[in-house]
């Protein structure tokens, strides 16, 4: 049962050291925070603020 425990957390750990990703295009920047307020609040949705580093994997 260790061995396949230790197993999983490997492999968890090698997919999450391999999975990149990109930011889609439409996602605004922290520089653009504002126009994604009002954007937000002229379409009545909700915003959520995701801070991440692009670079990182």
């Amino acid at each position: 049962m260790k061995i396949l425990i230790g197993f999983t957390f490997m492999l968890t750990c090698m997919v999450s050291v391999f999975a990149g990703f990109k930011i889609p295009s439409h996602v605004y920047r922290a520089t653009e925070f504002e126009e994604a307020v009002a954007k937000a609040q002229e379409k009545k949705k909700a915003l959520a603020f995701v801070y991440t580093n692009e670079a990182s994997s």
